[in-house]
């Protein structure tokens, strides 16, 4: 959830309020929608994220820079999240092609060299190389709480910039990095986000009780999954529902044929579930052969987002849903800039965006573009000091949230307070459609309960 002046967290009812005043306050500010001059970034500079009309229409003159800024990028563009990474990377690269169309930052060009890192080893490996070898204070990525963990502790002993733009795990900014910000929302805003669904939205559905509503959770083992199932537990019991139980296994497995029979077993009417999008495929192709399927199923993020999961099943994947990033189908009055990076995505990859990994990039890189323009440099202090004074308001950037970090001595020192997690539900067509909560919905909840495997195609 996002956070009230002060720095605690808004609570839900507070957020819904909160959200119904985004639009006028955006509205007020047609600028931040791509309608103003094309200027490099420059020290104060409020548009971020915005893109010039010129630049869709292919028509940008070509830039003149005085220099150049040289940062690291680190992404998954292979192995078992090379989806996730790749689409991150899509929104890295957008980023990159508008802040240089519109001259650069303070007149220098960006230059960002990419690294493949499907695991921990090879991140820490490019981290090392961008570090030692090419001298860079600034690194950007990862996308994946596991990497980001990994070279995260590098980079903090190394007095170098962590530009986190996608990785969930809370545990991430509870270390008291002085070094590291991360730009989304966390694992414990995605659960939260999830619980209260589960609670407000879902129960009435089915028309259960709280107190009789039976709920379970599986999650994947890495940090991301453990701190998911984590919150997801803290926050059931809270809330007064019921949990059955919280299965985790290895993000490696290539059976998960025993998780099934146990869940079919517990019959939970509500599934919370964190997965990659492998395992999830897999599951979900193994609850079909088992014939379970509980009344509901809510995912928290990533595989449960993304295409892929979904070309995999078609309409069988109808009903299910994901807390996880704002998407592409918000008011663009409460997320300025957002029509024209889907514009300029589809023009710069002849394709539809595939996950909501992307914009999130995109809005993450723009916001650092920002802070470099106000720092003067790419000196870790003066970005660490930029980083801090950052104030953006909600409402303000690509994917409508706003942007604030945690101060030093803040329990998630470095992490974007201002972020927040939505639900989304996957509905006929393929169409992923934002319906929780509900002030800031576009749909309708639909397919509660779901229609067991018997009574499919």
């Amino acid at each position: 959830m996002p956070e009230r002046d002060g720095g605690k967290r808004l609570t839900r009812r507070e957020f819904m309020k909160a959200g119904t005043a985004l639009a006028g306050a955006a509205a007020a500010t047609p600028w931040l929608l791509g309608q103003g001059p094309a200027l490099a970034a420059t020290a104060g500079d409020p548009m971020v994220g915005a893109i010039p009309e010129a630049l869709l229409k292919g028509s940008m003159p070509a830039p003149k820079f005085t220099g150049e800024i040289r940062i690291g990028c680190i992404f998954p563009r292979s192995g078992v999240n090379a989806y996730l990474g790749e689409e991150s990377w899509r929104g890295a690269k957008v980023a990159i092609d508008v802040i240089n169309a519109k001259g650069g930052i303070n007149g220098k060009e960006v230059k960002v060299s990419i690294a493949d890192a499907p695991d921990p080893s090879a991140a820490v490996s490019e981290a090392e190389r961008f570090i030692s070898k090419e001298g860079m204070k600034i690194i950007t990525g990862t996308t994946t709480s596991f990497l980001s963990y990994a070279v995260s502790e590098l980079t903090e002993r190394n007095r170098v910039i962590m530009w986190e733009e996608g990785a969930f795990a809370n545990s991430l900014t509870a270390r008291g990095f002085k070094y590291l910000f991360r730009v989304c929302c966390r694992s414990s805003d995605a659960a939260l986000t999830a619980v209260q669904l589960t609670k407000d939205g879902l129960a009435p559905l089915l028309k259960i009780p709280i107190s009789q509503l039976k709920v379970a959770m599986m999650h994947e083992d890495s940090p991301y999954g453990a701190d998911m199932g984590k919150y997801a537990e803290q926050y059931a019991k809270e809330a007064g529902i019921p949990l059955l139980g919280r299965e985790a296994y290895s993000t490696k497995s290539v059976d998960l044929s025993s998780v099934v029979l146990k869940l079919k077993r517990l019959n939970p009417d509500v599934l919370l579930a964190c997965q990659f999008t492998p395992d999830a495929i897999l599951f979900w192709k193994q609850a079909r052969e088992l014939t379970f399927m509980p009344k509901a199923m809510v995912g928290t993020g990533a595989a449960h987002s993304v295409r892929d999961f979904y070309n995999a099943f078609g309409s069988n994947a109808d009903g299910i849903f994901s807390c996880d990033y704002p998407q592409f189908d918000q008011n663009p009055e409460s997320a300025p800039g957002i029509t024209e990076f889907i514009q300029l995505y589809r023009k710069t990859f002849n394709e539809e965006m595939r996950a909501p990994h992307s914009l999130v990039s995109y809005t993450g890189f723009s916001v650092l573009w920002d802070v470099l323009a106000r720092a003067g440099s790419t000196d870790p202090e003066a970005v660490r000091k930029a980083a801090l004074e950052t104030d953006i308001p909600l409402g303000k950037t690509p994917i409508g949230w706003g942007v604030k970090f945690a101060p030093p001595g803040h329990p998630d020192q470095g992490t974007n307070i201002r972020a927040y997690a939505v639900g989304i539900q996957w509905q006929e067509g393929g169409k992923f459609v934002t319906v929780w909560p509900t002030k800031i919905a576009v749909g309708k909840i639909k397919y509660i309960p779901m229609t067991p495997w018997s009574e499919r195609r």
